[in-house]
C-alpha cells in the first residue's frame, strides 16, 4: 500500500500515518483505481473500491492480511490488536439467522400496503406503456428536443447531449385545481405535475374527495404527503428580472404543501431534498409517520424536470453525464444519463387497508436511510453506509437477506459509485448464495435524480404484479455487472416463488451524490385466494356514470373508457363499480343503463357522434336513446334531508336505474345504488385509464420584440434574409431573385413574420411570388408601411391559417370563393404553395397549417377539436361563403366535416377536393408512421425539386434517424426550411404525423349532402410501381358511403408524395375550374 501511494501519487512512505485516511493524501476516486491496479499486480485482481472502501492504511492492511493471507509471509509476532470496524466492515461468512414468521419477528413493524400509484417516464407516459417499455428492453432516452433547446449551441466538446425527457411539460390543467391561468404561469412545473400525479393516484385507489373526506375523520387520521425534489430551473427560463424574481421566490416546501391545500390533505406535509435518494428517503419517513400514527394514509411522491440547459452544463462540469445515449451501467460507464419523470404512491398500513377493502398492490415491509459520512469525495458513496441502510430495513422487516430474491440497484453510469453499490450489497445479500438477479431501469430511461427512486419501486411493483423480471438493459447498453455474485436478467423470465411457497421479495437501493443513502424492501401482496365467481358475468342493468369539468374532457374521458373496454373487456359489473365509486363527480355528467359492455360502447358512440353534431354548433348538450346527460346546477332543497336520503335509497334499493341516473346529472349525491340481488362475487376495482387532463398551456410568455424604431425596410428584410439562410448580410443582392435564395412559402412565412414583428407590415405570401426580387419586396414593404400598397390591409390573421393570396374583394357582394386548404398528417402548410397559380381569379386563397410543426407547441390528439378551431379561424377571417374547401391526405377528412358543419349552418359549398385521402379503415400506404421510410418521405417534403435516397437511414442508429435526415436536408442545400430550423421542424413533422394517426383511428365520419367530392388519386405506390385496382378503389368505395352525389375521380401518375408536383399541376386546374360555380343548398 506504501509502495502504491507513492507510486501513484509520490508520497513517500515515512509521511504515512497508518491510521490517516486516504484523502489526507490526495485519494480520489480516479487515484483509488489506479492505486488498486497497483495492488494487483502483487496480489492479482483486487476491487477497484478498496481504497475508498477501507479508508486509512490499517483498514485496508487488516482487510488485505484477511482476504490475501497467502501473499504474505507470517509475522514473527502476533500483531497488536486493532480497532474494530463497524457492523459489515469485513467481507466474512454471514451471520446465522433463522427466518421469522411473517410480520411477527420482534423489532418488525406492521407491513405498508401500497394501495395506489402513477407515473410517467421517458417514453411512457403512462404505468401501462412503462411496463411495455420495460418488458421489451427500449429505451425512451432521445437528443435534448428542439422544444427545450438547442443543444448543438450550449455543448461543448465531450459535453452530453442525450436525456430522457417527457413530452408536454408545459400543459396543466389549472382549472381543474380551482387554480387561475396567471396563478399557474408562476408554479414550478415539477409542482404542477405532482398535483396531476396525486390526482390520478387517488383514481387508481379509488379514493375520489368523498372517501378522503371520511377517510380523514379522527385524530392521526390525515392523508399525508412527502415530496422528493432537487431543482427549480424555471426561473432560469425568465427572460426580464421581474418575472426571474417572482419564480425564483419559490421554494420546495410549495411542492408537498400545494398538493395538500388543493386536495383537502390533512396530515404532516414536508417537502425533502436529499439529492438522488429523495424519492426512497420519502417512503421510508412516510412508512415511519404511519407507524407512529401521525397520518391514516401518506401518499409519496417526486419529480425531475430538466428545463434549462445550464442543468447540463453543470453536470458536465462536474463529470457526471454520459457522453452517449445508452449509459454502460453496473461498473463500465462514463456517467449518468439525465431522465425526467414524476411519480407517486398511496401508502396505508395492510391492516387498515385489508379492513378497508383496499386493493393491495404490493407491500413495503421494511425501510431505512442512513449517510457514509466522510469519503473521499463528497460525491462518492460509502460502502458500510449503503450496507447498513440496506441491514436496517431487513432488521426493520424482520427478514434475513437470503429471503430476497431480486435487488434494484441505483446504478446509474457512474463506474467508481456502481462499483461501490455492489461491493456493499454484497457484503449484505451475496455470501453462501447463488447469483443473485439484479437490475436498474437507467438504461431505459436515464437517471431520474429524484425521482429515480418512485421509478424504481414502480418497476418492482409491477414486476411483482406480474411476476415476471424484465430485461435489465435497454438494447444496445454494453454493461456487465463488476461482482460476480450478481446477475443480470437479459430478457422477460417469471418471477418464480421459491420452495418454502414463500412470497416474493425484493430490495431497492438508492443513494444520493451528497452522501444520502435508502433502501426499501418490497413484497408481492398477500393472495386472498382465488374466488371462483371472480370471472362471472352478472346480469344488468348497470348504471355507468362518467363526468368531467367540461364537455371537451367528458367527451375525451368517454373516448378513453371505450377503448379500455374494447382492449380489456371486463365485467360490467366492475367497470359500474369503479366509475361510481373511484371517481371523482364533476360537474358535466352523463349516465347509461346498458345491460353489458358492448350495449355500453354502442350508446357510448352514439352520443359522441351527437355530441359533435349539436354541441359546438349550438351550445346545448346533445342526446341519444340510453343516455342520460345533465350539468351540474343549483342544488334543489326538496331533493336534501333526511326524507329525500329515505327516497334515494328506496329508488336504489328497487333498482330504478333511470330516475337515480337523471338525478345524478344535475348534481344530486346519489351515495349508493344497489347492484343486482344475484351478484355472484363483489364488484372488483378497476384500473381504468386516468382522467383526461386539459392540456392547457401554462408556461412563460414569449419575451417583447425589440423595438423598431430606426430599423429601414432594406436593413430588415436583409438582415432577415441573412439570419435565416446563414448568410453575411453584404452578400445578400437585392437584384437577385427571391427564387434563387429558396425562397417558398415556408421559408417566406418566416420572413414575413419577421417583417411584421420588427417594422409592423403585414404582407401575404402571395406578396413573396409577385416580387421578382429582393428589391422589389422591399419597395412592397415600403408601400405597406406607407398605406399606399393593396397589402397594406391586408387582415391580420389568426396563428395556423396561411394566406396564400390577399383577399381583394368586397366581402358584402361574395363575389368570389374563399377557398381554404388543410394539410396533410405532417401538418405543412406549405405543400400548397402553388395552389393560387391553379385557382386563377377567384378570390382569397388561406391553407392551414398544423399547431405543433415547429416542434415546439404541443399537437392536437382529437380531429373534433382540430376540427372545431379551424371553423373558428375560418370564420374569423371569412364570416360567410362560398367556399371551396380541400385537403391532401388526412386534410381531406378535415375537409369534409368543415364542409358538413358549414352546410348545417346555412353556408354556400361550392365543392370539397381531397388530394388521396385515405380511411382509417383502408388499405393505404401501409408505413409505420414512426418508421424510417416515412420519416425519410416526410423530409423529402422539405426539399426544392430533390429527393433523399431510398437508403439515406441504412446502418443508422434509430435514435440518430433525425439528425442524420437534418443534416442530409442541409447538405443538399435546396432546403425550404431555414437550416438552423430543419431539426426543429423535421421533429414537429413527425410528432404531429404520429398525433394524427392516433387520431385518426378513433375518428369516425359523418354524412353529409348536397356537395360534390372531388378526388385526386395517386395511380403509383409508394414504392412507385401502379397501385392494384383493388387498393386503388378501397378509399373511393369508402368515402361514397358518406357523399350522396357521385364522386368525381381523377387519376394522375404520380405516388401519394408527388401529387402536387408541377408535372400535374395543369391537370389539376382544369378539373379545379369544373368546381367554379357554387351550389346553392
Amino acid at each position: 500500500m506504501l509502495a502504491a501511494l507513492d507510486e501513484v501519487l509520490e508520497v513517500p512512505a515515512q509521511r504515512v500515518d497508518p491510521n490517516a485516511r486516504f484523502d489526507v493524501y490526495g485519494v480520489d476516486s480516479i487515484s483509488a483505481v489506479e492505486m488498486s491496479r497497483v495492488l494487483s499486480r502483487e496480489l492479482g485482481v483486487v476491487p477497484n473500491t478498496l481504497f475508498l472502501e477501507y479508508p486509512s492504511v490499517h483498514e485496508l492492511a487488516e482487510y488485505l492480511a484477511h482476504h490475501y493471507a497467502e501473499a504474505f509471509p507470517a509475522p514473527a509476532t502476533p500483531p497488536a490488536p486493532s480497532p474494530q470496524r463497524p457492523a459489515y466492515a469485513a467481507a466474512s461468512a454471514p451471520v446465522a439467522r433463522s427466518a421469522p414468521p411473517a410480520f411477527a419477528s420482534p423489532g418488525s413493524s406492521e407491513p405498508v400496503a401500497i394501495i395506489g400509484m402513477a407515473g410517467r417516464f421517458p417514453g411512457a407516459p403512462t404505468l401501462p406503456a412503462f411496463w411495455e417499455l420495460l418488458r421489451a428492453g427500449d429505451s425512451g432516452i432521445t437528443q435534448v428536443p428542439a422544444a427545450r433547446w438547442d443543444w448543438r449551441t450550449h455543448v461543448d466538446d465531450g459535453g452530453s447531449r442525450y436525456g430522457g425527457f417527457l413530452a408536454h411539460v408545459d400543459h396543466f390543467d389549472h382549472a381543474l385545481f380551482g387554480l387561475s391561468l396567471a396563478e399557474a404561469q408562476a408554479m414550478d412545473p415539477s409542482e404542477r405535475l405532482f398535483l396531476e400525479l396525486a390526482w390520478e393516484t387517488f383514481e387508481h385507489a379509488g379514493y375520489p374527495r368523498g372517501r378522503r373526506v371520511a377517510a380523514q375523520r379522527g385524530r392521526g387520521q390525515g392523508i399525508a404527503v412527502f415530496a422528493g425534489c432537487m431543482y427549480r430551473q424555471y426561473a432560469d427560463l425568465a427572460t426580464d428580472a421581474r418575472t426571474r424574481g417572482l419564480l425564483s421566490s419559490g421554494s420546495h416546501w410549495s411542492m408537498a404543501n400545494r398538493v395538500s391545500w388543493c386536495f383537502d390533505l390533512r396530515g404532516p406535509s414536508l417537502a425533502l431534498d436529499n439529492a438522488c435518494a429523495a424519492g426512497l428517503t420519502a417512503i421510508d419517513l412516510a412508512c415511519q409517520a404511519l407507524a407512529r400514527r401521525d397520518c391514516g394514509m401518506a401518499l409519496v411522491g417526486a419529480a425531475n424536470l430538466s428545463l434549462s440547459p445550464h442543468k447540463y452544463a453543470a453536470l458536465d462540469l462536474m463529470g457526471l453525464t454520459s457522453k452517449g445515449a445508452r449509459p454502460r451501467l453496473f461498473g463500465g460507464g462514463d456517467g449518468f444519463v439525465p431522465g425526467e419523470g414524476v411519480a407517486s404512491l398511496l401508502l396505508k398500513p395492510l391492516g387498515q387497508a385489508q379492513l378497508d377493502g383496499d386493493r393491495v398492490l404490493a407491500l413495503v415491509r421494511g425501510s431505512a436511510g442512513s449517510h457514509g459520512g466522510h469519503t473521499a469525495g463528497f460525491s462518492i458513496p460509502d460502502v458500510a453506509g449503503l450496507a447498513d441502510a440496506a441491514q436496517l430495513a431487513l432488521d426493520r422487516a424482520g427478514l434475513a437477506p437470503e429471503q430476497l430474491d431480486y435487488l434494484e440497484l441505483a446504478a446509474n453510469g457512474s463506474s467508481i459509485a456502481d462499483a461501490i453499490e455492489q461491493r456493499a450489497l454484497a457484503r449484505v445479500f451475496a455470501p453462501g448464495r447463488a447469483p443473485l438477479p439484479v437490475g436498474s431501469s437507467k438504461a431505459n430511461i436515464g437517471h431520474l435524480e429524484a425521482a429515480s427512486g418512485l421509478a424504481q419501486v414502480i418497476k418492482v411493483v409491477m414486476q411483482l404484479r406480474q411476476r415476471v423480471l424484465v430485461p435489465s438493459l435497454a438494447r444496445g447498453a454494453e454493461s456487465t455487472p463488476v461482482d460476480p455474485r450478481f446477475a443480470l436478467i437479459d430478457a422477460p423470465a417469471p418471477w418464480t416463488a421459491r420452495a418454502n411457497a414463500a412470497p416474493l421479495r425484493a430490495g431497492v437501493q438508492g443513494f444520493g451524490a451528497g452522501g444520502s443513502n435508502a433502501f426499501v424492501v418490497l413484497e408481492a401482496a398477500p393472495d386472498e385466494g382465488a374466488d371462483p365467481a371472480v370471472d362471472l358475468a352478472v346480469a344488468g342493468p348497470h348504471s355507468f356514470w362518467f363526468s368531467a369539468l367540461t364537455t371537451d374532457r367528458l367527451c375525451a374521458w368517454v373516448t378513453a373508457v371505450i377503448e379500455f373496454i374494447e382492449a380489456e373487456r371486463p365485467r360490467p359489473h366492475d367497470l359500474a363499480h369503479t366509475l361510481r365509486v373511484a371517481r371523482e363527480r364533476l360537474p358535466e355528467r352523463l349516465a347509461v343503463i346498458a345491460d353489458d359492455c358492448p350495449t355500453l360502447v354502442e350508446v357510448l358512440r352514439a352520443w359522441l357522434i351527437a355530441e359533435r353534431d349539436h354541441a359546438p354548433e349550438h351550445g346545448e348538450q346533445a342526446s341519444c336513446p340510453g343516455a342520460v346527460r345533465g350539468r351540474v346546477g343549483p342544488r334543489d332543497p326538496a331533493l336534501a334531508g333526511p326524507e329525500a336520503d329515505d327516497f334515494l335509497r328506496a329508488l336504489s334499493h328497487n333498482h330504478r336505474h333511470v330516475e337515480l341516473a337523471h338525478l345524478w346529472v344535475r348534481g344530486v349525491e346519489v351515495s349508493e345504488v344497489s347492484e343486482p340481488a344475484a351478484a355472484p362475487a363483489p364488484a372488483q376495482l378497476l384500473e381504468l385509464p386516468a382522467y383526461p387532463f386539459a392540456p392547457t398551456v401554462c408556461w412563460l410568455a414569449a419575451p417583447p420584440e425589440p423595438h423598431s424604431a430606426g430599423l429601414t425596410p432594406r436593413a430588415v428584410v436583409t438582415n432577415l434574409l441573412a439570419e435565416l439562410l446563414e448568410l453575411d448580410p453584404h452578400s445578400v443582392e437585392l437584384d437577385r431573385s427571391l427564387a434563387d435564395y429558396g425562397v417558398s412559402s415556408m421559408l417566406g412565412s418566416f420572413l414575413l413574420a419577421g417583417i411584421r414583428q420588427r417594422l409592423g407590415a403585414r404582407l401575404p405570401v402571395a406578396a413573396l411570388r409577385e416580387a421578382a426580387s429582393v428589391s422589389e419586396l422591399i419597395s412592397r414593404v415600403e408601400a405597406t408601411l406607407a398605406g399606399s400598397s393593396p397589402d397594406a390591409e391586408s387582415e391580420d390573421l389568426p396563428q395556423g391559417l396561411i394566406q396564400l393570396r390577399a383577399d381583394n374583394t368586397d366581402h358584402a357582394d361574395h363575389a368570389d370563393v374563399a377557398s381554404f386548404w388543410i394539410h396533410g398528417a405532417p401538418g405543412f402548410a406549405f405543400v400548397f404553395r402553388d395552389l393560387p397559380d391553379l385557382l386563377g381569379d377567384r378570390g382569397p386563397v388561406y391553407a392551414f397549417e398544423a399547431r405543433g410543426v415547429d416542434g415546439i407547441a404541443p399537437p392536437f390528439t382529437d380531429l373534433d377539436h382540430q376540427i372545431s378551431h379551424y371553423l373558428e379561424l375560418l370564420t374569423r377571417v371569412r364570416p360567410h361563403g362560398p367556399y371551396l374547401l380541400g385537403g391532401y391526405s388526412l386534410g381531406g377528412v378535415l375537409a369534409l366535416e368543415l364542409a358538413r358543419r358549414l352546410r348545417a349552418r346555412g353556408e354556400v359549398i361550392t365543392g370539397v377536393v381531397m388530394f388521396d385521402t385515405l380511411t382509417a379503415d383502408a388499405e393505404g400506404l401501409e408505413l409505420d408512421l414512426d418508421g424510417p421510410t416515412w420519416r425519410r418521405l416526410i423530409a423529402d417534403m422539405f426539399l426544392v425539386d430533390a429527393t433523399l435516397p431510398a437508403d439515406a437511414l441504412d446502418g443508422v442508429p434509430v435514435d440518430l434517424h433525425d439528425s442524420h435526415l437534418a443534416r442530409l436536408l442541409v447538405e443538399t442545400g435546396r432546403t425550404i426550411v431555414p437550416p438552423r430550423e430543419v431539426y426543429r421542424y423535421l421533429r414537429g413533422a413527425f410528432s404531429v404525423c404520429i398525433h394524427h394517426g392516433e387520431a385518426l383511428r378513433r375518428w369516425t365520419p359523418a354524412a353529409i349532402e348536397g356537395v360534390d367530392l372531388l378526388y385526386f388519386r395517386a395511380g403509383l405506390g409508394a414504392d412507385g410501381a401502379p397501385r392494384s385496382s383493388a387498393k386503388a378503389n378501397t378509399a373511393i368505395e369508402t368515402w361514397q358511403r358518406f357523399v350522396d352525389r357521385p364522386i368525381r375521380v381523377v387519376d394522375l401518375p404520380a405516388t401519394h408524395f408527388e401529387l402536387l408536383r408541377p408535372a400535374h399541376h395543369e391537370r389539376i386546374r382544369v378539373e379545379l375550374e369544373r368546381l367554379s360555380k357554387p351550389m346553392i343548398p
